[in-house]
């Protein structure tokens, strides 16, 4: 029999904050496209989105959790094989070992880790052609945010460059046990059909630096990258700001520095 969740103790050094409301969660599984796909969850929880991915007709699920009294939880509420629980910090734990082959990623994800969820997910993004995931909103909105806005950044250029991404809907704290004290919203990645031409480590280096002081123009914030003034001067620009630019001139101001 399982523990009633007001009974378990919420670490806050995790960010543990359970989604409590039934319909969303079914909402949000219902986002997860590839039926036939292992799919891993991270942090599950008290399992409210686990119960619903089990129901469905997925591959294999997988559960990824740091803390020994969710598993234990998640055990006894499912009945659960603890060979498909990967037990350990998500950011350090060889997903080689497990995913030969093409998954699927969903989670409520932890909200003071949740970018570096996201680039660690990213490091497998020709292994995994979805992710649906929960985020604090302006986590949400800087993954989804177009050009021209001031939550366009880093972690913006560098997703959209991979994947399609799209803002779904927004929950309320009082959805949570126990609420967080903001608003939180749901996030599809779906990888984009044709891989980028371009070598991504240097595609990475120049956003960092575009964005290494966003109130300057790019002209100033490359000029210290050889071949930057040139291809700055031969796309027209170097008079922008970073949160200008769109993910497709970010690629060919790559190219063409590192032509």
């Amino acid at each position: 029999m399982s523990r009633p969740i007001k009974s378990f103790q919420h670490k806050k050094d995790l960010g543990q904050h359970f989604l409590q409301q039934e319909s969303i969660a079914e909402d949000i599984v219902e986002l997860l496209h590839n039926d036939s796909l292992p799919v891993l969850e991270i942090g599950p929880g008290a399992g409210i989105l686990t119960k619903y991915l089990l129901e469905q007709k997925t591959g294999a699920l997988f559960l990824s959790e740091i803390d020994d009294e969710v598993i234990l939880l998640i055990r006894q509420k499912f009945d659960f094989p603890q060979e498909r629980i990967l037990r350990g910090d998500f950011l350090r734990y060889p997903l080689d070992d497990v995913f030969k082959d093409q998954f699927t990623v969903i989670g409520n994800f932890p909200y003071n880790i949740s970018s570096q969820i996201i680039f660690r997910v990213i490091e497998f993004h020709s292994r995994v052609p979805q992710v649906v995931g929960m985020f604090q909103k302006e986590m949400a909105q800087r993954l989804a945010a177009q050009p021209h806005s001031k939550d366009f950044g880093v972690i913006t250029a560098w997703a959209q460059l991979h994947y399609d991404v799209a803002y779904h809907f927004e929950i309320p704290p009082d959805a949570f046990y126990p609420p967080p004290k903001v608003f939180s919203a749901v996030v599809s990645l779906n990888r984009k059909a044709t891989p980028p031409d371009l070598d991504t480590r240097q595609y990475l280096k120049v956003v960092k630096m575009s964005f290494s002081q966003r109130r300057k123009k790019i002209s100033n914030c490359l000029k210290g990258l050889p071949g930057a003034h040139e291809a700055l001067g031969e796309l027209e620009l170097a008079h922008l700001r970073a949160e200008d630019l769109e993910v497709a001139d970010f690629v060919k101001l790559t190219q063409l520095i590192f032509k």
